[in-house]
């Protein structure tokens, strides 16, 4: 994964490799984890244009429940593509 240190906003956009946002919001989901697809975010929806890009909003989570949730994100990225 990878993203830029925001400096201002209230949400990451996040680009991923090796699995889609597709197979990572389906097992992240199991663990609680929900977000929706960067085609979402574009007046282009065409999901195919954006498979390796997820958009997290985080501006109503403390910081132990972002903590949480990225812990559960990068175990089901790992369960994914391994």
């Amino acid at each position: 994964m990878k993203f830029h240190k925001p400096t201002g906003g209230f949400f990451l956009w996040v680009s991923i490799k090796g699995v889609t946002n597709k197979e990572l919001r389906q097992a992240a989901s199991e663990d609680g984890v929900l977000f929706p697809s960067g085609s979402f975010f574009y007046t282009d929806r065409d999901e195919s244009k954006w498979t390796s890009h997820v958009r997290m909003a985080y501006s109503k989570s403390s910081f132990a429940e972002l903590k949480e949730a990225t812990e559960r994100l990068q175990k089901n990225f790992q369960r994914i593509v391994d």
